[in-house]
């Protein structure tokens, strides 16, 4: 895992939306069951605030990780809920945040796939999701914890939908993590 500097991303960045077509982008750029950005008021949002950061990727990124930091009401959820169903209360969690994310990225045009995994917080790993953004590769971002980019304390350990994503939960009810070095 290496921590990504803003200096890093300097020249990584391009104008929406973005315009490769192979397979491998098209997912990243299309609505799915929980990203719903196809659907016309999100989609619409999604390509206002493009446009209000100058169809740039990284201005754009940066704008969204503090705006749906902002615009989620923290609370608990016991239950996934698409995009849409989030407009109905605006409260959620990491994940609402990170299904938020990705809704007005993709809208926007700016290719976005989500990853779970582990985020150390105050002594102790948590599950946690977040959005990743392609800027020439992959960069993690945070709007749960208002991250751009997100810190090193994210290791990610499974990339898809939401669904292949919770699916590993079970999975890290039995496994352990020793820190061997950091710095």
């Amino acid at each position: 895992i290496r921590r990504i500097d803003v200096e890093m991303l300097k020249g990584a960045s391009y104008t929406l939306p973005y315009t490769r077509t192979d397979a491998q982008f098209i997912q990243y750029l299309s609505p799915d069951t929980w990203i719903r950005s196809a659907y016309e008021p999100l989609k619409k949002t999604g390509q206002i605030y493009a446009r209000s950061n100058k169809h740039e990727a990284l201005l754009f990124a940066k704008y969204l990780t503090t705006y749906v930091f902002q615009l989620v009401r923290t609370r608990p959820m016991f239950f996934l809920q698409d995009s849409v169903s989030f407009l109905r209360s605006l409260s959620g969690d990491y994940l609402d945040r990170s299904v938020m994310f990705g809704t007005y990225a993709r809208a926007g045009g700016l290719p976005t796939r989500l990853v779970g995994g582990l985020v150390y917080r105050s002594g102790y790993f948590y599950y946690h999701t977040w959005p990743e953004i392609w800027a020439g590769r992959w960069i993690p971002v945070d709007p749960t914890f208002a991250q751009f980019p997100a810190d090193v304390t994210h290791i990610p350990l499974k990339e898809g939908s939401l669904d292949e994503i919770a699916a590993i939960i079970k999975d890290l009810q039995t496994t352990t993590v020793e820190i061997l070095e950091a710095s």
